[in-house]
Parts: C-alpha cells; sequence; structure tokens
C-alpha cells in the first residue's frame, strides 16, 4: 500500500446518469447533468400520463360518474401516476447524490490495492457501459408494448364484463377499451412499466459491478470501528434506495385499496403479497451487499489470527514488565502509557469478535421492511376505525 491518493484517477461511478432515456430528459431540459431538479420530471411525466386520462375520460363522460368505477375513484390508478411514479423519478436524484461519491471510498480507504486498481477500473466501466446501452432500453420498450399491451388490455376487457370502468366498455369484448383507455394502454402503461423495469434493469448492474468488485484482491481491516472492516459506506449505499422501496409499496396498496374498495376484498387477504414485495426488495437491496461476505469472514478469520498473534505477545511482555517482573516499579504506574495500551488492545479485539459477515444488520433490515410496507398502513383504516387505531398505538407505546 502507498500514501498516493488515487481517487481522483478513478472514473465517477453513477448508476442512473446515463442511457438514451437520460440524454432525451436532458435536451428536454428535464433534468440537468445530475438528474435534478426532480420536480420537473415529476410534474411533466403526471402531465404526459395521468392528465390525459382525466380530460378524456371526462370526454366520455366518466370521470366522477356514469360506471360503476369512474376515473376520480381509480384509486389504483391514482397512486401508481401520482405516487408511485413520482417516487421512481425522484429516487434516481437520490441514488445519484449518495451512491456515486460513496463509491470512492474504495479508493480513500485503501481498501483497493494498487495492483486491483486497472481491474476496479474496468468494472466502473463495464457498469457505465452496461448502463449506456441502448440496446438494453430498446428491449425494454419492446417488452412493454409487446407483453404490456395484450395483457391489460385483456385484462381490462374481462374485468369490464363484471363492473363498468371509465377505461373499458361494459361487454367484456377484448379490447373494447374507451379513449382512456387506449391512452392507458398504449401511452400511460407502457412508460410506467419502462420505468419500472429500468430500475430492475440497473439494479442488476449494481449487483454486477459489485460482483466484480468483491472478487478483487481487498484489503479489510477487521479492527475498523464500523464492524464490517471499513465497508460501512456500503450500507449508506443501500439506503439511498428508500424512495424506490417505497414506491414498491405503494403499488401494492394501490392495487389492494381497489380491491377493498370496488370488489369488498379484506386487506389482511394479502399477506402472501406484501410478504412478497418485501422479500423482493430486501434481496434486490441486500443482495449485492452480501456478496462481500465471504470477504469479510477470511479477513475476520486471518487478520483477526494475526492479531491474536500480536495480542499475546504484547500481554506477555506487559506482564513480564509490571505483574511478574523480578523487581516491579509500581510507582512507575501512574501515568503509564502501556494500561491504556492495553485497553486498546481489548478494544480492538472486541471490534474484531463483533465484525460483521455482511455489511448490513437486522436494524438496517427492520428499516427496509417498514419503508416498503409503510405505503400499506393506510389501508388499516378499512379494517379498524381511526379511533381504534390510535387507541392500538397508545397502548404499544405505554
Amino acid at each position: 500500500m502507498t500514501d498516493i491518493d488515487h481517487s481522483q484517477e478513478i472514473p465517477d461511478f453513477s448508476l442512473v446518469k446515463g442511457g438514451p432515456f437520460y440524454r432525451i430528459l436532458r435536451r428536454l431540459k428535464l433534468c440537468d447533468e445530475r438528474l435534478e431538479p426532480s420536480i420537473r420530471r415529476i410534474v411533466a411525466f403526471a402531465a404526459f400520463t395521468w392528465l390525459p386520462l382525466m380530460l378524456l375520460s371526462m370526454i366520455d363522460g366518466r370521470t366522477a360518474g356514469g360506471v360503476d368505477i369512474p376515473f376520480f375513484k381509480d384509486v389504483e390508478n391514482h397512486v401508481r401516476f401520482l405516487a408511485a411514479l413520482p417516487l421512481l423519478l425522484a429516487a434516481e436524484t437520490l441514488v445519484e447524490k449518495h451512491i456515486s461519491p460513496r463509491i470512492k471510498n474504495f479508493i480513500r480507504r485503501r481498501i483497493i490495492t494498487d495492483g486491483d486498481l486497472p481491474r476496479f477500473r474496468a468494472a466502473i466501466r463495464s457498469a457505465s457501459r452496461m448502463r449506456d446501452s441502448t440496446v438494453a432500453e430498446l428491449l425494454l420498450l419492446i417488452a412493454v408494448y409487446v407483453a404490456g399491451p395484450v395483457f391489460y388490455g385483456t385484462l381490462m376487457a374481462s374485468a369490464s364484463g363484471a363492473i363498468s370502468t371509465w377505461y373499458a366498455a361494459p361487454d367484456g369484448i377484448r379490447w373494447n377499451l374507451t379513449l382512456a383507455g387506449y391512452w392507458l394502454v398504449f401511452v400511460s402503461l407502457p412508460v410506467f412499466q419502462f420505468l419500472f423495469l429500468r430500475w430492475y434493469f440497473r439494479i442488476f448492474i449494481w449487483f454486477v459491478f459489485l460482483l466484480r468488485v468483491s472478487r478483487l484482491n481487498l484489503y479489510l481491516l477487521p479492527t475498523h470501528s464500523d464492524r464490517v472492516a471499513g465497508l460501512g459506506f456500503l450500507n449508506k449505499c443501500a439506503y439511498s434506495f428508500t424512495y424506490w422501496m417505497i414506491a414498491q409499496g405503494a403499488i401494492l396498496s394501490g392495487f389492494v385499496a381497489g380491491q377493498v374498495i370496488h370488489f369488498g376484498s379484506d386487506p389482511r387477504e394479502y399477506k402472501l403479497e406484501a410478504a412478497g414485495v418485501v422479500i423482493l426488495v430486501l434481496a434486490a437491496v441486500l443482495a449485492p451487499l452480501a456478496l462481500f461476505a465471504p470477504k469479510l469472514i477470511q479477513a475476520k478469520w486471518d487478520r483477526g489470527g494475526v492479531f491474536g498473534t500480536f495480542a499475546s505477545k504484547y500481554v506477555e511482555e506487559f506482564n513480564s514488565k509490571w505483574i511478574s517482573g523480578d523487581d516491579p516499579t509500581y510507582k512507575q504506574l501512574l501515568g503509564t502509557s502501556d494500561l491504556q495500551s492495553l485497553a486498546d488492545l481489548g478494544n480492538s479485539y472486541s471490534i474484531i469478535e463483533q465484525t460483521k459477515p455482511v455489511p448490513f444488520g437486522i436494524t438496517d433490515i427492520i428499516y427496509m421492511t417498514f419503508i416498503t410496507l409503510m405505503p400499506l398502513l393506510p389501508l388499516l383504516l378499512f379494517v379498524f376505525s381511526l379511533e381504534e387505531l390510535l387507541d392500538r398505538l397508545l397502548k404499544m407505546l405505554m
């Protein structure tokens, strides 16, 4: 290892700042180079996906009444386009702000050895190429326009056979969509699905990038105070996906709310769906971090063993000098640094013992689970009254 700071020589890593869609947003002045401000994109996409649905449903006379599910009562689509979609867009800015600068900690903390710097640079360049891939985004568009309209068009027409809606005529005929229904199936939903799938593609890129980094000869110190041998900053990277997690929960919440309001379902019937979303989110966010488990375990055992040998020698010399020596000079104990060093030795050994096999803990899992399920909390009002909820909350806190 050297004292030279190579962080300035490393190309900037960005998980979200690239690709044809990003370049289009830049040309439309919907964001700057760092994807700020996100409010421009949120307003623009709401105007493009949600507003035409309202206007077209007004033309059809299905905005506030006239059918079983008028536009204003379609909770699921309101949540999808006015909550989940803005969160997916805002998540880009949050991820760019928090992940990009932290990647250079691999260099600043000397975790990447000088010999592996070329491979680290190659991993960043490879991730950037995947992120910028025109082919990948075209495949996502093809997927949403081939599978999406067929699935949703058939599903909506089938549903309209039992109940009249603002997006389909109530005769159950396939593709019997209203004007607003055509915009929903061929514009609004594909845009949402593209952004939704694009996020999972980015998480795949994040996984591949960390996989390549985890295979390098990492210099991990189990005596580091973060209890993960210096990789604590990766934990903070995971928290940058908070808006994305909330969006996943919001999508499920909108769906369940629609089923409860229009079909009388019990929200408690969707426990498996909620558990599935939580598992998916935790796997997407934490699985990339878990790739470092083998290196953390190895560092704890190997360097922990070396530190144990060093500690044994120190304790032996301390014992010879102060305890079992021929003529212990106890008066010299006052103010000596040996006792403090012995205490520091014990603290360092405790840190090694507490080093975690992954750069996250149970507190992080609880936080991410809560964040994901948070949008479902309003559904409790369909089960309990507000007074009952407040009473139960007070009993939990007391």
